[in-house]
């Protein structure tokens, strides 16, 4: 929709207003769950960008609330709106909170998906950052070693699997681990 092309572009405000209008007109006129959830869902996450995160977090809760209803409580789509959660309890601090929803996250694609699809990786990455910023790095070294892994095996992955090697090699200095295999690690990273 346009909406989605002006929130792809930057432009929040444009969105907002017409995700917002869009909402109304579900609401009133539509049972239409899925797409009021949907909508809800990109809704919350203009508001989450643009620092709105109590109004993000009420919209993340209702999109929730209303795919389980329409799809039931392990549908993939599910995934998609916990970890849109995740990063908003990220950015408040709430790394108890994420890390519970990236867990549930992750049984649901672990469900859904082949074990090598990206989108696990890409829970396990943030689920590794919230172990980061808890203090417990070493609890990320095999999360961010098995994301590394699944990137590493998709062409069009490359560019996170850098990213997850970077990580890693900062979370082996955070751990307390081997400087040398850090090092070689952030090499790794860097060198591709």
């Amino acid at each position: 929709t346009l909406a989605i092309a002006h929130k792809s572009a930057g432009r929040y405000g444009q969105a907002q207003k017409m995700l917002e209008r869009a909402l109304t007109i579900y609401e009133r006129h539509s049972s239409k769950t899925l797409a009021i959830s949907e909508t809800l869902n990109n809704l919350a996450v203009i508001y989450a960008t643009t620092g709105s995160h109590k109004k993000a977090r009420n919209l993340f809760e209702r999109a929730l609330t209303l795919k389980i209803q329409s799809l039931g409580p392990s549908h993939p789509t599910i995934a998609t709106i916990l970890t849109n959660l995740a990063a908003l309890r990220i950015i408040e601090k709430d790394f108890l909170g994420a890390k519970s929803l990236l867990e549930r996250a992750l049984s649901i694609q672990e469900q859904a998906f082949s074990p090598e699809t990206p989108a696990i990786a890409e829970t396990l990455q943030n689920l590794a950052e919230v172990h980061i910023a808890s203090d417990m790095a070493e609890k990320a070294l095999p999360l961010l070693e098995h994301a590394a892994d699944i990137y590493s095996k998709h062409r069009d992955f490359q560019k996170e699997a850098f990213y997850t090697r970077f990580n890693l090699a900062k979370a082996i200095i955070a751990a307390g681990g081997a400087r040398t295999r850090a090092i070689v690690m952030a090499k790794v990273a860097r060198d591709g």
